[in-house]
């Protein structure tokens, strides 16, 4: 079989797609929703197709999500695997609503991932015991979560007239006609079950499967692949950090890192708005970014990070004065980082680049001119390190993790290990 999972950021992409290539899966990662049935491999057996459309009005969220389905089933695709965010950002019930309409069938939503904290219970999606909209998510300054009820998060964006459903139980779990069904679980063994009673029910007419990490993974064990078994990856020498993300689980873990003695430089928002004089070495976003590099030089890992105190705030105040458009602002704190990433690659192209945020690694990506992506390993649940095949300076390894993932410990042990 061939497998479709499309995600809304890179890094979803990267912690669901590695699920599969754990398990010795063919696994092809395209960072954008440019793909084409050319640049199939023949082995390929899972295809994984970034379409950047968080942060996308609703209509072209859904366009892009619906365009991706229809060409990766024309490829040869007889599955579909939509990829949520953990915490339930983004656009769900659009881009969920996409897949369906394209695949002319409803869907199966297990957005669990317990591992973490994140349980479905009675319809309604908790964060370490917290409602998601009370959760760190329902205060995220870029896409904050406004419903705990899963069927709430679906209907702000879904097409008019979606119709959703609680599964009552394993014998209600299969949708009725495009209709999607939300499935309750707080353990990894109840995802299982739903994906155990879901392939034996549906046989070869699968429905959409939804989900995170949490669900894929159940999955990745039970659908029917060739497995081709590979060995853990090489240590690396060198370990740059930049935290793009705002995300407060973010931040703790860069603390936890400072307090194991990574070196580490905050930079205030309204430094990062001119990605063109940082790439030239101009500004105190640059200047910070120097005594980064010369610790990550002598040490061998270091982290470059926004300031999240304010940071929008003081980022928008920056950009009013300098007349800059306020939808521009997260795009050049993103380009800042992306400089940062070549800069550090320009002194060492050894480097291995640890990214967090979907945004920032979306836009290093692209100033790296990547155009597919090998997963390797994953190192902890959810991050993930891979191969990149970049334009200017050949094979690069990088980590990848979204903001909201992780315990407080795993950026500081992966860093100094």
């Amino acid at each position: 079989m061939r497998l479709l999972i499309v995600a809304d950021d890179l890094t979803g992409a990267m912690d669901t797609g590695i699920k599969f290539a754990d398990r010795g899966i063919t696994v092809q990662v395209f960072p954008s929703a440019v793909f084409e049935e050319g640049n199939l491999r023949e082995e390929t057996e899972a295809v994984v197709v970034n379409t950047k459309s968080r942060h996308l009005p609703v209509n072209e969220a859904y366009r892009a999500v619906y365009g991706v389905v229809k060409k990766a089933l024309a490829a040869g695709c007889t599955a579909v695997y939509k990829k949520t965010d953990s915490g339930l950002r983004g656009l769900t019930g659009a881009e969920i609503a996409a897949a369906c309409d394209a695949c002319g069938c409803g869907a199966v939503f297990a957005p669990a991932l317990p591992a973490v904290g994140r349980v479905t219970v009675g319809g309604v999606h908790y964060c370490d015991g917290v409602p998601v909209a009370e959760s760190a998510f329902g205060a995220d300054p870029i896409d904050p979560v406004k419903h705990s009820a899963v069927e709430e998060i679906i209907a702000e964006t879904a097409p008019e007239g979606t119709k959703t459903r609680v599964a009552s139980g394993p014998g209600a779990f299969m949708p009725e006609g495009r209709e999607i069904v939300i499935c309750d679980a707080q353990t990894d063994e109840e995802l299982g079950e739903i994906a155990d009673v879901v392939l034996g029910e549906a046989g070869d007419a699968l429905p959409v499967l939804c989900g995170c990490a949490g669900f894929a993974d159940a999955l990745a064990d039970r659908l029917p692949f060739e497995k081709h078994p590979h060995g853990p990856s090489a240590g690396a020498a060198k370990t740059l950090f930049l935290a793009g993300s705002l995300h407060p689980v973010t931040e703790q873990q860069i603390r936890t890192a400072r307090t194991a003695g990574v070196a580490c430089w905050h930079v205030n928002a309204a430094d990062l708005l001119d990605p063109e004089g940082f790439g030239k070495g101009s500004g105190r976003a640059a200047r910070a970014f120097e005594k980064t590099m010369a610790a990550l030089q002598a040490e061998g890992r270091a982290i470059f990070a926004v300031e999240r105190e304010n940071a929008m705030d003081d980022a928008s105040a920056a950009a009013w004065a300098a007349g800059i458009p306020a939808e521009e602002v997260p795009e050049r704190i993103t380009a800042t980082f992306a400089a940062a990433a070549r800069r550090a690659l320009q002194t060492d192209a050894s480097t291995r680049l640890f990214l967090t945020g979907g945004d920032t690694l979306t836009a290093v990506l692209e100033a790296l001119g990547v155009t597919e992506i090998t997963p390797l390993a994953e190192l902890r649940r959810g991050i993930v390190e891979m191969e990149l095949n970049t334009k200017d300076f050949g094979s690069v390894r990088a980590v990848s993790k979204a903001g909201g993932l992780g315990t407080s410990a795993d950026v500081a042990e992966i860093l100094t290990e």
